[in-house]
């Protein structure tokens, strides 16, 4: 299959403790041969923390995008 584009970085707001992020780094490194760097922007203080827990290779930032 010819790649269309080539996928550097990715970021996901409101991300679910980074579940959705995880995933598309997953079917990237898939295609790419690489895994990206990845950021979650996280208003929850609960989910940021999790998701450090369960993804520590992904950056959480706590932060109120609600503005």
């Amino acid at each position: 299959m010819k790649e269309l584009c080539q996928v550097n970085s990715y970021a996901d707001i409101g991300g679910c403790f980074g579940f959705g992020a995880n995933s598309m780094a997953f079917h990237i490194k898939k295609n790419q041969g690489k895994y990206l760097e990845l950021k979650v922007f996280e208003i929850s203080f609960k989910f940021a923390t999790l998701g450090k827990q369960f993804f520590p290779y992904i950056d959480f930032v706590l932060q109120d995008f609600s503005e």
